[in-house]
């Protein structure tokens, strides 16, 4: 779960911090992101729905929806900006929403994601991964992302030409995926996502633990 008052810490520091160290360091301390345009997602492993009895509140968004189902999907992703950071990051978009974080990538560039969405009358997610894009927008903050700010960063995905994935890998990446995941919360949902960090990013293991 996000902590907003660390966050708010967090970019209390950075502010502090932006004026007194040159570019180079502060790239060095991660401090600065090294986004330059929106950038694709560079392959898709697996893909599962999910769906929870009870909902959460996302904290990714400034809107605060509630969330109870959605995509499970692990990426290959240019690791540089996967990394977290203290204060301002690339955010993850999926379609016309965002993804909520479960790894770094930091080194692998292989994350996990949730995408919220709700069902379709088929019990899939109405967010189609044929004809969404997934790609890194421009750094911001969680409480500062919204569907105004989303729609701009599409605009944005749109001018360089980002396209989703073709047929073939989502077909195995739902494969991979399996049938939806019914779990009851949040935490069980983390849970289950403890096993796919195990599998696309081992080296993040004490994470995954950490996450049972």
């Amino acid at each position: 779960m996000r902590r907003p008052l660390l966050a708010i810490v967090c970019l209390g520091v950075l502010s502090a911090t932006a004026f007194t160290t040159s570019p180079a360091l502060r790239r060095s301390l991660g401090l600065q992101s090294p986004f330059t345009q929106p950038t694709a997602a560079f392959s898709l492993f697996a893909a599962q729905p999910f769906v929870l009895e009870e909902s959460y509140t996302s904290h990714d968004r400034q809107e605060k929806p509630q969330v109870n189902s959605g995509w499970i999907l692990a990426l290959k992703v240019p690791a540089e900006l996967a990394q977290f950071r203290n204060g301002l990051m690339p955010v993850l978009c999926v379609g016309n929403t965002t993804a909520e974080r479960w790894n770094s990538g930091d080194g692998s560039g292989q994350i996990v994601i949730t995408v919220p969405s709700p069902l379709n009358s088929d019990g899939e997610p109405q967010l189609d991964l044929a004809t969404a894009s997934i790609w890194f927008a421009e750094p911001q903050l969680p409480e500062r992302v919204n569907a105004s700010w989303i729609a701009g960063a599409q605009e944005a995905a749109d001018a360089v030409a980002l396209t989703p994935f073709d047929r073939q890998m989502l077909e195995q990446a739902r494969a991979k995926g399996g049938e939806v995941l019914h779990v009851r919360n949040h935490n069980e949902l983390g849970k289950a996502l403890s096993h796919w960090i195990d599998e696309y990013a081992p080296d993040e293991a004490e994470l995954a633990e950490s996450l049972r």
